[in-house]
């Protein structure tokens, strides 16, 4: 985030099954989120203390619907709210796919979102306001038994 002095860097683990997922970051900071394909729950952990909340945000909502989709792998799902570009100039993928937002409203929240990888997805690069980026790196996925 451009506000900050460096970049705010977490880690954790993704389960993802074929209706939602559980989004555990786990450093700096205890927080899962868990989506079942219809509604989001955040669970916090401080301490001892545990609070879960229903995540009723619209944009929440929607770009957790979206990193469902691209987790998955639904690209005709993500042709409705995206155009999919391939991209050549990643060299260091097998495949890579540049997404930018048909919505306006999405658009000024989200100018793109840069899909690469193999066998499965390596990186995931969301460019968001002028400046700021989240980039998301998924090492030693493994289909569940």
């Amino acid at each position: 985030m451009e506000a900050l002095s460096r970049p705010l860097v977490s880690s954790g683990s993704i389960e993802l099954s074929l209706s939602g997922f559980v989004w555990k970051q786990i450093d700096p900071f205890h927080v899962w989120l868990i989506y079942d394909g219809v509604s989001i729950v955040e669970k916090t952990v401080v301490g001892r203390q545990e609070t879960l909340r229903q995540v009723l945000d619209p944009a929440t909502s929607s770009f957790t619907r979206t990193m469902f989709q691209v987790m998955t792998g639904s690209f005709a799902d993500l042709q409705s709210t995206f155009l999919i570009k391939p991209r050549d100039e990643d060299r260091q993928s097998e495949w890579s796919y540049e997404l930018e937002p048909r919505d306006a409203a999405i658009r000024r929240a989200i100018g793109r979102i840069i899909l690469s990888g193999d066998t499965y997805l390596n990186h995931i690069r969301i460019e968001e306001s002028p400046g700021n980026y989240t980039w998301i790196e998924l090492t030693n996925q493994r289909p569940v038994p």
